[in-house]
């Protein structure tokens, strides 16, 4: 009557695998949509605002990711799970918005930088967990947008040296090459944007 409670056991380590796969993939989407030249940014500007409040979360869902590992105490672990779990639902429901206004683009001939093969289309709702892993590992070769953007995106919306630090660690955290989701290039990127805008606030 209230739908199949799932057996799985869970998982931090496979959630923030999810969440990183899904952050970069939005950050792609964002500065796709950013770039195209005929788009309304008036029009798709409240979800891009949206987007850069779920990317500013980055710190708080890797510190709770690594909150949960270190607790013993029941109830403060339930609330690092808690948070990590709404925090991949939000960011799988904000690629199916970023989708739609990529699908706009498609129809109308502007594509932008991004690339997509509809991995969309005919597919589960975003709370099923295990269709939205799949749909990112068949997508993640298809982005195209460069590392120095990316990077950029991902450390936008730091006002103090305070907040930039906290992004740049979480960032190491997520997309380091010795983690299971690292990225090489995009981290040397992210390392480069890192030291030119701290550099700017000296």
């Amino acid at each position: 009557m209230f739908g199949k409670k799932s057996s799985k056991p869970f998982n931090m380590g496979e959630k923030m695998v999810q969440y990183r796969k899904y952050y970069a993939r939005c950050v792609q989407s964002v500065n796709a949509i950013k770039t195209c030249p005929d788009i309304d940014q008036q029009a798709v500007a409240p979800v891009l605002l949206k987007a850069q409040k779920e990317f500013d979360k980055l710190p708080q869902i890797e510190k709770a990711g690594e909150d949960w590992r270190s607790l013993t105490n029941g109830a403060s672990r339930d609330m690092c799970m808690y948070t990590v779990n709404i925090a991949v639902y939000d960011m799988i429901n904000l690629s199916y918005e970023l989708n739609d206004i990529y699908e706009d683009m498609k129809s109308r001939g502007n594509f932008g930088t991004y690339s997509s093969d509809d991995e969309y289309e005919g597919e589960d709702e975003p709370g099923n967990d295990e269709a939205a892993d799949d749909e990112a590992e068949e997508a993640d070769e298809d982005i195209s947008l460069s590392d120095s953007e990316t990077a950029k995106t991902m450390l936008r919306g730091c006002y103090t040296l305070y907040d930039l630090d906290a992004r740049y660690r979480a960032l190491v955290r997520a997309f380091h090459p010795d983690t299971g989701f690292g990225d090489e290039e995009l981290m040397k990127a992210v390392n480069l944007e890192y030291d030119r805008l701290r550099e700017e606030w000296r």
